[in-house]
């Protein structure tokens, strides 16, 4: 591979990248015997950078394309042995029935579901009190304790009375706590306002009811359980941090108004257009489930008791003088039985249609979306349906299908190009090292478990071990069988899982400093040795989930990345310009701002121009002159320019870190001059 590498970063960071290529895409030829392999690679490198330089042409015909998605959702749904164009017509009439009922359709579940939770509360009620003793529990309740929970007043029947309706109340409301409701808001609101009177108690301080308040507010935002009351255990100082943050609970009192703006959607967001707004409300509902789990521990208070008293009544007249008794879900459910089947096979062909355009995630399920958006949905599909039957079925797909297939193996390698060569060289962070421990665990614990005569069975995997072994005693012969540099590795490599895989050099000591340092260079020799690696994770396939931008983040990612890497096979335009920038932001820097004495830079600017100790007349206009000039090169800077000195090699890591410092440092400096000659601390004005 020495034929492709040159002595600086660049070059180092091209050989590795030919040669991850080679490992990813050929892994049964050996790229370090073969320069024939790297050679091949980077041609093919160079095709797929073209291909996305021309804007990733080909693939399917609209017609090819719109045949396979439909293609897709019917192979998904229904009984595999019915004819793909039968299954097209009963899903397009169960379309159709669904852009005229789904909506009424969806409020008759909901009302079944809240009729079959109330009937099941209420049996659940008369198993504590009797039904025929409710009514005189229920005024008894009303007459003695509607503003105070008070049952030591109370002697004899009465007590009995008093805990039994109590006990009663509790059952109703535990079984509430099974989901987020409309009062869970209310609650947390009232819980932020004592928190934002009470923000500078001390925890330990903290009396037994102002713990209560504390734990639920701390637990329900953060997810962790909050150590008992009383006990020696601290809270997490990075909680205490984050609950005394005014910032953070302004930002939790900005997400409530949603939820109030939004009628308090409480289970789905599907109506919900912004999608900023359906993410911080997703989020809140996340800490209303560790909040409804901590009000289980809650004593009773007098309000809640009177309103499940209130719900209790009214559901009790239900029960006894309409259908509530004799109400029974599975017969709702069985007439409602050929309703359900076409909803749910509409629910599901949607989930399908959406997985084969490609936006299974990033729009909310046909059961979340508005009424306007539902129809719209069954419409699309209805659609793409009735356009299989006329056209799409008779289409042969063997020519669309190879192009789909081209295609989406061109781009599952430009995006993991760009991937590789975007984060490669960029510091190592904890995410990618606890990836690359888990491969050289993995490599080590083989290494340490496979006898000798059977490692010559897998050369790959002695190539790395060998690779780790240089990398830990680079003055040695690495010897595969060397037990315990095994064992050190693997002692070294738990320390760092200890650490939460640590990258900061400043934050150990010791050997351990000395250990880091190997370990993240053996990260980067994973990952080029690694054929999986930078491919999407499951955790990226969540977020497009959660966050439909995401696809657009790693488009631009893509294109970010293939340009530069398009410019090192193109002669280096692209490069040479941001070197040109660089240099001209250089200069100012080295020939101006270098020789300014601290005399100089604690000159201040006087806008009358009567100080002649400061900055006046001429020298001001130098300074907006300087202003004007450095401005567009150091937004370039911090935009690109950093970025890219210090992965192309055109400073060294120490330099590019040096002279960013010095480059804001200037800007502040210059930023700060320019607000006093305004003379009224406001931000630069636009002309300047």
């Amino acid at each position: 591979m020495s034929s492709f590498g040159g002595g600086d970063a660049r070059n180092k960071q091209m050989t590795d990248t030919i040669g991850w290529w080679a490992r990813a895409f050929h892994p049964d030829e050996d790229v370090t015997e073969n320069p024939e392999v790297g050679m091949k690679s980077a041609q093919e490198m160079q095709e797929i950078l073209t291909w996305w330089g021309q804007g990733h042409p080909g693939g399917p015909d609209e017609m090819g394309k719109k045949t396979m998605q439909v293609k897709q959702v019917l192979d998904g749904w229904g009984d595999a042995s019915i004819a793909l164009k039968d299954k097209a017509k009963a899903l397009q009439e169960a379309m159709g029935w669904c852009i005229e009922n789904y909506p009424a359709h969806r409020k008759k579940l909901k009302e079944l579901e809240g009729k079959t939770e109330t009937k099941q509360k209420l049996i659940e009620f008369f198993e504590v009190i009797k039904q025929s003793k409710a009514d005189d529990y229920l005024d008894f309740w009303k007459s003695n304790m509607k503003k105070e929970i008070d049952i030591k007043a109370f002697e004899g029947d009465e007590k009995k009375m008093a805990k039994k309706c109590e006990k009663a109340f509790l059952v109703w409301r535990d079984r509430e706590l099974a989901k987020p409701t409309k009062q869970t808001g209310k609650d947390l609101e009232e819980t932020l306002l004592w928190w934002s009177k009470n923000r500078k108690k001390k925890i330990e301080k903290m009396s037994y009811e102002d713990r209560l308040m504390f734990d639920k507010l701390a637990q329900g935002v953060s997810g962790r359980k909050m150590p008992e009351y009383g006990s020696d255990e601290e809270v997490p100082a990075d909680v205490v941090e984050f609950m005394r943050n005014k910032n953070n609970i302004k930002i939790l009192e900005d997400t409530l108004a949603l939820w109030h703006k939004h009628d308090e959607p409480v289970d789905t967001f599907g109506h919900i257009k912004n999608e900023e707004e359906r993410m911080k409300l997703t989020k809140l509902r996340d800490a209303f489930v560790q909040w409804q789990k901590m009000k289980l521990e809650d004593p009773l208070t007098a309000k809640d008791a009177n309103r499940i008293r209130k719900e209790i009544a009214k559901a009790i007249i239900w029960w006894e003088e309409e259908e509530g008794e004799s109400y029974d879900a599975d017969d709702a459910l069985e007439e409602m039985k050929h309703d359900v089947w076409k909803a749910m096979s509409c629910e599901q062909a949607v989930g399908l249609w959406h997985m084969a355009i490609g936006k299974a995630g990033r729009i909310p399920p046909l059961n979340e979306q508005s009424k306007l958006d539902a129809v719209k949905t069954c419409v699309e599909v209805e659609d793409a349906m009735s356009f299989y039957r006329k056209e799409g079925q008779f289409m042969d797909l063997t020519e669309a299908e190879a192009a789909q297939a081209e295609y989406d193996d061109k781009y599952e390698k430009a995006k993991r190009l760009a991937k590789f060569w975007g984060r490669y060289s960029k510091p190592v962070d904890s995410s990618r090292s606890a990836a690359a421990a888990e491969l050289m665990t993995e490599i080590m614990e083989w290494n340490r478990d496979t006898k000798k005569k059977k490692k010559k069975e897998e050369p790959e995997k002695i190539t790395k071990v060998e690779g780790f072994f240089g990398i830990f005693h680079p003055i040695q012969a690495p010897d595969i069988n060397d037990k315990e540099a095994t064992e050190e590795l693997l002692d070294i490599l738990e320390w760092w899982g200890t650490q939460g895989y640590e990258v900061e050099l400043t934050k150990v000591g010791g050997d351990h400093k000395k250990h880091l340092k190997k370990l993240k260079e053996a990260v980067k020799y994973a990952e080029t040795t690694d054929s999986n690696a930078f491919k999407s994770t499951e955790d990226e396939g969540l977020e497009w989930k959660r966050d439909p931008d995401a696809a657009l983040e790693m488009e631009k990612e893509i294109d970010y990345n293939i340009s530069d890497i398009l410019d090192w096979f193109k002669g280096g335009q692209i490069s040479a310009k941001k070197k040109k920038h660089i240099g001209k932001l250089e200069g100012y820097i080295k020939n101006w701002w270098d020789n300014l004495t601290d005399e100089e830079k604690e000159k201040e600017v006087d806008p009358t121009g009567q100080n002649m100790d400061a900055y006046i007349g001429p020298e001001v206009d130098n300074l907006v002159d300087m202003y004007n000039s450095i401005n567009p090169l150091q937004v370039f800077w911090k935009d690109k320019g950093y970025e890219y000195a210090k992965r192309s090699g055109f400073y060294k890591p120490e330099e590019a870190e040096d002279f960013n410092q010095r480059v804001e440092e200037c800007w502040e400096w210059l930023s700060v001059k320019l607000n006093q000659k305004k003379g009224d601390g406001d931000e630069e004005s636009d002309d300047e």
